[in-house]
C-alpha cells in the first residue's frame, strides 16, 4: 500500500502526516477472531491506514480497523463463513456491508471484494454479489476519484449504449474497456498501472478518466472530469464517436 500513500501524497503532499496505522500484534489478534489469515493486501493497508486513513474513502465503504473489529466481536451473531473478510459497512444508503472473498485458498495476496445488503443473512453465497476484482482496484479507484478527479469541475457520466442484435452487454462492456485502452493514451493520457483492465484510470494535466465494471451484465460506469468546460466537450464527443458510450 506505499504505492497508494504515495499517489496520495502526489495531491496532498501533507498526507502522510495524516495518516496512522495498527500494530502487528493488533492484526495478529485480528486473524485469530477471523478464523484464517488476513489477505497481504488489507494486512499492508490496515497496518499503514487502518486507525486513520485520511478523507478520500467515502461513506460508501470506509475501511476502518475498529469497525472490523467490532465486526468480529459479534461474529457469533453473523455467522460468516472463513471464506468471507467483513472490510466496511456503508454508512449510507445503499445500506451494503463489504466482504474479501478468499475462497478456498489458505493464504492470498489480495481477492475479489463482494459486497451483501446488511442484515441479510451470510450464511449462503446467494446473499455475495461482486463489486470489485480486487482490494486494490476499490481502493486506488477511490483515491482517485475522491482526490484527483474532485479537483476538476467539469464533469460527465458516460453508460454504454443501447444493447444492439450485434453485441450482447457483455461484448459490448469488454470493447468499452479495450477501446478505451486503446484511446485514451492517443489523447494525451497516462495510464495508472496499480489497478487491474477492469477499472483503468487514466490522467493528464487537464483532465482525468475512471472507468468501472461489474460483473453484472452491461455495467460499466465511466466519469470523465476536466478543467475546462469545452475541452470536456471535446475529449466526449471523441470518446462517443470512438467507443460503444454515449
Amino acid at each position: 500500500m506505499k504505492e497508494l500513500i504515495e499517489l496520495l501524497s502526489q495531491y496532498d503532499p501533507s498526507y502522510s502526516n495524516k495518516i496512522r496505522g495498527v500494530s502487528g500484534e493488533e492484526l495478529a489478534e485480528l486473524e485469530k477472531w477471523v478464523g484464517r489469515p488476513l489477505p497481504a493486501q488489507l494486512k499492508a493497508f490496515l497496518r499503514h491506514l487502518g486507525r486513520e486513513s485520511g478523507d478520500w474513502l467515502s461513506p460508501r465503504f470506509r475501511v476502518r480497523f475498529e469497525a472490523i473489529w467490532q465486526f468480529y466481536l459479534e461474529k457469533e451473531r453473523h455467522q460468516l463463513s472463513p471464506r468471507y473478510i467483513f472490510i466496511a459497512a456503508s454508512e449510507q444508503p445503499p445500506d451494503r456491508a463489504y466482504f474479501c472473498d478468499c475462497g478456498l485458498l489458505a493464504e492470498v495476496e489480495d481477492c475479489q471484494i463482494v459486497s451483501a445488503r446488511q442484515g441479510m443473512a451470510l450464511t449462503w453465497a446467494g446473499a455475495f454479489s461482486f463489486a470489485f476484482p480486487s482490494l486494490k482496484d476499490m481502493v486506488f479507484q477511490e483515491a482517485f476519484q475522491s482526490k484527483r478527479m474532485a479537483a476538476l469541475p467539469y464533469r460527465a457520466f458516460l453508460r454504454p449504449v443501447n444493447r444492439t442484435a450485434d453485441y450482447g452487454a457483455t461484448e459490448t462492456a469488454a470493447m468499452i474497456l479495450e477501446d478505451l485502452e486503446d484511446l485514451m493514451p492517443r489523447l494525451g493520457f497516462r495510464r495508472l498501472p496499480q489497478t487491474s483492465a477492469w477499472n483503468p484510470l487514466f490522467e493528464r494535466g487537464d483532465a482525468a478518466l475512471c472507468a468501472h465494471h461489474s460483473l453484472e451484465p452491461g455495467e460499466v460506469r465511466v466519469v470523465l472530469a476536466a478543467s475546462d468546460e469545452r475541452e470536456r466537450e471535446r475529449l466526449l464527443k471523441t470518446i462517443r464517436d470512438a467507443t460503444l458510450l454515449l
